[in-house]
C-alpha cells in the first residue's frame, strides 16, 4: 500500500465520532439559541444528545435538563440557577450547587456523596444512585426521594419514617456534619 493512500476509517469508530460530533453540534445550537432569545424564564434542554461533556453554560440560566446522556461529570454550575435535571446519566459526583438551587433531579445515576444541599431546595430526586448517606437536608425541603440507595445513614428504619421525622432525626444525630442551621 502506497504511503499517501487514505486507509478507511473503522465504520463503527466513524459512527461514534459522527455521533459524538452531533450531539455537540445540537448541543451547541440549543444553547445559541437560548442565548439568542434573551428570556432567562426559557428552558434549556440538552437531553437525549447522548453527549459525554456539556459545553460552557450561559450565566444567566435558571433551568437546565442534561437528562439522558452519558455524562460522568457536569461543569461549574451558574450562581442562579433554580433547577437542574441530570438524571439517567452516569454521574459519580455533582459540582457544588448554587444557593439559588430550588429542584434538584438527580436519580438513576452513580452518585456516591451529594454535595452541600442549598438551604432553599425544595425538591430532591435522588433515588437509584450508591448512595451510604444523605447530607443535612433543607428545612425548605418538601419533597425527597431516595429509594435505590444503599443507605446507612439516616438508617432503614429512620429512612422509612415521613421526610419532617427525618429531617428532626438527623438534626438530632448529625453524622460528621455541622448542624443544618438552614432556614426557609
Amino acid at each position: 500500500m502506497d504511503k499517501t493512500e487514505a486507509v478507511p476509517l473503522n465504520p463503527a469508530k466513524q459512527n461514534a465520532e459522527d455521533d459524538y460530533n452531533y450531539a455537540s453540534h445540537e448541543a451547541q445550537r440549543r444553547i445559541d439559541e437560548w442565548v439568542s432569545r434573551d428570556d432567562t424564564t426559557y428552558v434549556l434542554d440538552l437531553s437525549n444528545l447522548n453527549l459525554i461533556k456539556l459545553p460552557s453554560l450561559p450565566s444567566r440560566l435558571k433551568e437546565l435538563y442534561c437528562n439522558y446522556n452519558q455524562l460522568t461529570k457536569l461543569p461549574e454550575l451558574p450562581q442562579g440557577l433554580e433547577v437542574l435535571g441530570c438524571q439517567c446519566n452516569q454521574l459519580t459526583e455533582l459540582p457544588s450547587l448554587p444557593s439559588s438551587l430550588k429542584s434538584l433531579y438527580c436519580y438513576d445515576n452513580q452518585l456516591i456523596k451529594l454535595p452541600p444541599l442549598p438551604p432553599n431546595l425544595i425538591i430532591l430526586h435522588c433515588k437509584k444512585n450508591q448512595l451510604t448517606l444523605l447530607p443535612p437536608l433543607p428545612q425548605c425541603l418538601e419533597e425527597l426521594y431516595y429509594y435505590g440507595n444503599p443507605l446507612q445513614y439516616p438508617p432503614p428504619e429512620v429512612a422509612e419514617r415521613s421526610l419532617d421525622e427525618i429531617k428532626e432525626w438527623m438534626s438530632e444525630n448529625p453524622l460528621n456534619f455541622v448542624k443544618s442551621a438552614y432556614k426557609c
